[in-house]
């Protein structure tokens, strides 16, 4: 079963949070999750396409942080695999990615890729199993080639059309692949008269293909198709599908069955609006163009596919009275069309519809549309085999946009939709799963991701502020260690919504563990918390049985991270006949370990921080110190200097007086009192403190004399006593005492 892909582009602004519905049937789309990990750049334009056994490919672009590479993972019916990077060659951006996949297994993927002058087409093949090596499949240097189209028959042979530039026109070019090597690229449509473009290429079962396109008569674009037959390995000439020579057609979509049926639908100007035409094979001839759809307002955008029994959907955009576009949708039961209807009821325009259709007529469209805002969703619908059902969201998001949503489908109804959407700082590549198995066992694990201000964490009816866009992760408990280890496997991911809430949905039992992302500098980063640096005051995993119902409150609590700063001792006695260093033990703290280092900056005036400890002479410095990963403390010793001259008591600050990744908490600076010990002491009695009496007869003191006492910490009061400093003889430092 082919996928149903058309290129747009879409400018996506901010975060996006995914969420998930389930239809009351008990179908379900899955939780989202990432096809790929790579955060260095953005990741867009993904397509996909399946086989009849549940096997797919998807294929995007992705940034290096210099230029867009070509990438793809793999869906073996149950699990995605790896991303992979599927070419190596570094001359420029690659961009239109084509995947066409058989049932077999096989599939060959499609780009052009900038050489530094112009746009060459790329190919590379897989075998089922492995990916070979990247091949530029034509050499001719006239102008750019771009937008290539592949498709793939059972044997694994393949044919890729492409437009390329030739004298300033632009004509259609075409290889083949015969299943072990490529050919030689040639002519397949010659703009003579006005450009002719490539849209579209489809294979049956056997080789035989059609390809559509639109082609310019010199006044207007007409929709043509040509025939390729695999036995004569030769193309036929091309056939007008359409005669309407009021205005421009163009967008044709086509698909073949395995009776080599085909159908094509394209739109057309009727010198008012535009509308949805159709025109279909049988094997052997084309019938009359008939018109679809009977709206008032413009058609477009327009999607289809046909399975083998001759069923065909076609779904598109239409506008409406209210000036928004709506998601309509027709079908052909292999004889006529039917009547158009509407698929969705939402208020907000509707974008861009892809469909797909399994043996048993039952069908699946999703499309964009416009939540507040102006942001844009993941949503979709499924006709169950006679009628549509409701539209339910597929990927929701409450802030920022999801862009080139694409699905594909088994004979079974099992889909696939990928898309890529942005977290805040790039977009990323996702992917859902779409089941047909009845979801009556399946359950969800939910929580939320908040502030825990109190760092107790509990959270309690006060803390109400949930963190935003804050990664968490399912694993299966594979080792039953009831923590994540690297055994354990990844069921999905998600990010938490406004409220900083997360719920993972259609989950079936089975012990799990969730994982949140705990890297202070994720946190700090998104604008949406504030651009503070939050740690941990819970577990960063959390186990979680699923037995038969519902589990909620999976709950992380972070704390907003504030450093404080404590010194080991607050005094230092100067010693004249040691002249020697004492230090003075600072300690930087933050409430809990981060995943990333985190630096401060400390420094004051009239410090110790160099030997420069004389009468009169202030010093200062300031130094870097980091907690780093996986620590709550860091220390560092201040040098206060010891000198033999007689002086005043000198005082020095230790303060934080900047920081990074931090916020500063109450306690941020402490002052430490050197005196002299050559002062003499007036001890005092009772309620008086004791005093210093320091001489300044020192040549080189510049210290003024008109004050000779500088207060010292008062002593303890305690009544009946005679306290005051003595000098021990051992250590030679004054030691206050009571009596």
């Amino acid at each position: 079963m082919r996928s149903i892909i058309f290129l747009f582009s879409l400018v996506v602004v901010a975060s996006l949070f995914p969420s998930y519905s389930t239809q009351a049937s008990g179908l379900a789309w899955s939780q989202a999750q990432l096809l790929e990990h790579d955060d260095i750049g953005n990741a867009t334009d993904p397509h996909i396409d399946m086989n009849i056994n549940g096997k797919a490919v998807a294929v995007w672009q992705q940034s290096d942080g210099t230029r867009d590479n070509m990438w793809a993972n793999t869906y073996d019916g149950n699990t995605w695999g790896t991303a992979q990077l599927i070419e190596t060659n570094n001359a420029g951006n690659v961009g239109y990615a084509d995947v066409a996949i058989n049932d077999s297994g096989e599939a060959i993927a499609v780009w052009h890729q900038f050489d530094d002058t112009r746009n060459n087409v790329w190919a590379n093949t897989y075998n089922g199993n492995t990916w070979g090596t990247a091949q530029l499949i034509e050499t001719n240097n006239a102008g750019n080639a771009f937008e290539p189209k592949v498709a793939i028959d059972s044997s694994g042979r393949a044919l890729v059309l492409w437009n390329q530039i030739e004298n300033g026109k632009i004509n259609i070019w075409v290889n083949r692949y015969a299943g072990n090597a490529w050919s030689t690229a040639q002519h397949l449509v010659t703009g003579n008269v006005g450009n002719a473009i490539i849209k579209q290429v489809d294979m049956d079962t056997s080789g035989n293909a059609i390809a559509v396109g639109h082609q310019s008569d010199g006044i207007r674009n007409n929709i043509w198709a040509t025939m390729y037959t695999v036995v004569t390995n030769t193309w036929g000439d091309t056939q007008l599908l359409e005669n309407d020579n009021v205005g421009d057609a163009f967008n044709a979509q086509i698909d073949i069955n395995t009776s080599g049926h085909a159908v094509v639908a394209w739109e057309q100007f009727d010198g008012t609006r535009y509308n949805i035409w159709s025109n279909t094979y049988d094997g052997t001839n084309w019938t009359a163009p008939e018109l679809i759809e009977y709206g008032s307002g413009n058609a477009q955008y327009l999607s289809l596919d046909m399975n083998d029994n001759g069923d065909v959907f076609v779904v598109w955009e239409q506008r409406d009275s209210s000036l928004n576009y709506d998601i309509w949708s027709n079908r052909f039961d292999g004889n006529t069309w039917g009547s158009a209807e509407r698929i969705e009821t939402n208020s907000g325009v509707g974008y861009y519809a892809k469909i797909v259709v399994d043996n048993n007529r039952k069908a699946i469209a999703i499309w964009q549309q416009a939540a507040a805002a102006g942001v844009f969703n993941v949503w979709s619908n499924r006709f169950d085999g006679n009628t549509w059902g409701s539209a339910q969201l597929v990927d929701v998001n409450n802030i920022g946009n999801i862009g080139a949503q694409h699905i594909a489908m088994d004979n079974n109804g099992n889909a696939l939709a990928v898309w890529h959407r942005h977290d805040g700082i790039r977009n990323n590549i996702w992917t859902s799963s779409y089941t047909t198995v009845v979801t009556s066992t399946r359950h969800s694990i939910s929580g939320t991701v908040w502030e825990d201000s109190n760092k107790n964490t509990l959270k309690e009816n006060t803390e109400n502020i949930g963190l935003k866009n804050v990664k968490v992760t399912l694993y299966k408990d594979v080792d039953n260690s009831q923590t994540y280890t690297s055994l354990d496997t990844l069921v999905a991911t998600t990010h938490t919504d406004m409220s900083g809430n997360y719920v993972f949905n259609n989950i079936a039992n089975s012990n799990f563990v969730v994982v949140v992302n705990d890297a202070s500098v994720s946190l700090r980063n998104d604008l949406l918390n504030g651009s503070h640096t939050y740690g941990l005051t819970t577990s960063k995993s959390m186990f979680v049985p699923l037995q038969n119902s519902d589990v909620s409150n999976t709950n992380f609590g972070f704390a907003i991270a504030k450093v404080r700063l404590s010194v080991d001792k607050t005094t230092i006695s100067e010693d004249p006949t040691l002249g020697n260093t004492t230090n003075v033990t600072v300690y930087l703290s933050v409430p809990t370990a981060f995943e990333t280092g985190v630096i401060f900056v400390y420094g004051g005036t009239a410090s110790s921080f160099t030997p420069v400890a004389t009468a009169g002479v202030d010093y200062s410095k300031q130094d870097y110190v980091g907690i780093s990963a996986g620590n709550t403390t860091a220390s560092f010793a201040i040098k206060a200097i010891h000198d033999t001259l007689p002086e005043y008591p000198e005082r020095f600050d230790v303060e934080i007086s900047s920081m990074t990744n931090v916020d500063k908490d109450d306690i941020v600076k402490s002052i430490i009192t050197i005196f002299d010990d050559n002062c003499t002491l007036d001890f005092g009695i009772y309620s008086y403190a004791p005093r210093l009496n320091c001489g300044t007869n020192s040549i080189i003191s510049t210290r003024s004399s008109s004050k000779s006492y500088s207060p010292l910490p008062p002593k303890r009061q305690e009544t009946k006593q005679i306290c005051g400093y003595v000098k021990d003889i051992k250590t030679r430092k004054l030691v206050y005492v009571c009596k």
